[in-house]
């Protein structure tokens, strides 16, 4: 699957370098040349964030003549490459729907918007509403990274209702599911294809981000709730590599897992080198990121983050330096 690259990338090489730190970045690489999915005329392409350094999945269903995205990416630049891709494609965008409202999976949407005036973005009442009223003190969190390549303002959904959407013939399902990474998700499903695109529900291969809610139980609730579509045969997540319906079933032991290592009161500290050491394979970021007081307050070292990490942290992180 090849991805066209505009002459845009350039001025995203100092976030890209800066952020080599994250070990993401070869899971990342490899998810953009695989996964993609056919069956009798529908295909199912996946485009990897390349600039936030975290691997943000979006993915984008193709008909014959029409089109159907399901997330964006974080960042503005990949924004502009995954609208640069859908016009190469030549289908008509008709929907953009979103899993949920944090903005790795929606502030990159303005660039698509813009190259596809007739498009409906839309979400769950309760996607409008974090959005609507979280976007600003994500954005106020996220700038010292991120710096211009997020939007000043958010492209605002519209109202999705039901529990399915067409495109062409093709149907989408979804299904709302209990708290997990975040408060409100939603997750689709493609009968025809036997896929579950399942937004941050899943994280492949590293470890989940914990620091909205913390809450495994709930979580584990949302997993089994989601295993209601029938047949499942693969799998997309919000991060990471796709696979086949393994990937609920690992999801599920990691929470296990974490419920028994990091119950009330084991601060990060003593939990998270106990989970790294349990998952020694996985990408170990989203483990140690947003846990606990900023680290422009504290600084990393007495949250107990690895020096392995902080070593190879952007310098303008540490330093006060502005972002790119």
């Amino acid at each position: 699957m090849q991805t066209r690259i505009k002459s845009g990338k350039n001025k995203m090489n100092t976030i890209k370098q800066k952020l080599l730190y994250l070990t993401l970045t070869i899971i990342c690489s490899i998810q953009l040349s695989a996964c993609a999915a056919e069956s009798d005329g529908l295909v199912l392409e996946i485009y990897t964030g390349q600039f936030s350094g975290i691997g943000e999945n979006s993915f984008t269903l193709l008909g014959e003549s029409e089109a159907i995205q399901i997330d964006a990416p974080w960042l503005l630049g990949d924004g502009e490459i995954l609208a640069e891709r859908l016009k190469n494609n030549g289908r008509e965008l008709t929907h953009i729907l979103l899993t949920h409202g944090h903005p790795d999976h929606y502030m990159g949407l303005a660039p698509i918007v813009e190259a596809f005036p007739n498009v409906q973005v839309l979400a769950r009442q309760s996607v409008i509403d974090e959005i609507s009223t979280q976007f600003q003190s994500k954005w106020v969190h996220w700038e010292p990274l991120y710096g211009s390549q997020l939007p000043i303002t958010p492209v605002i959904p519209e109202l999705l209702v039901g529990d399915s959407i067409f495109l062409e013939e093709y149907e989408i399902q979804f299904m709302d599911v209990p708290p997990a990474e975040t408060m409100n998700a939603t997750v689709f499903y493609i009968p025809s294809l036997e896929a579950l695109i399942t937004g941050d529900l899943i994280f492949s291969q590293m470890h989940p981000y914990f620091a909205d809610l913390n809450n495994p139980a709930s979580w584990i609730d949302a997993l089994e709730q989601i295993q209601s579509f029938t047949p499942i045969s693969l799998v997309y997540p919000g991060h990471g590599p796709s696979g086949g319906v393994e990937l609920l079933s690992e999801a599920l032991s990691y929470m296990q897992v974490y419920q028994e290592v990091a119950p009330p009161g084991v601060p990060l500290r003593e939990f998270a080198p106990i989970m790294a050491e349990r998952f020694p394979d996985y990408a170990p970021t989203f483990l140690w990121w947003t846990r606990g007081p900023g680290f422009g307050i504290v600084g990393p070292g007495p949250l107990g983050v690895p020096d392995a990490i902080t070593e190879t942290l952007p310098p303008y992180l540490l330093g006060g330096e502005p972002p790119p």
